[in-house]
């Protein structure tokens, strides 16, 4: 994902963020989804209703990152539409 934070938000500058299952990072962004069935029709559902949700104007996100390397990664997060 590329995001903006209130350092960027003047300007042009986007931050990548990763968001991995792997280990319990980032587990509760999308908390109905289970990795085993993803791909699945009503896990499908779920993820377009998340991405409608985070594609919506004033949307914030509270994340806990974690950065390794030259890569953020998703620790605890909580989407407020």
């Amino acid at each position: 994902m590329l995001v903006k934070d209130t350092s960027t938000a003047l300007n042009d500058n986007l931050y990548k963020v990763y968001l991995y299952s792997h280990g319990g990072l980032g587990a509760e962004f999308f908390p109905k989804i289970e990795p085993a069935s993803a791909m699945s029709p009503s896990n499908m559902a779920k993820l377009k209703g998340y991405k409608a949700d985070l594609l919506k104007f004033n949307v914030h996100v509270e994340a806990i990152l974690e950065k390794v390397g030259g890569a953020y990664f998703i620790r605890d997060t909580q989407i407020k539409a």
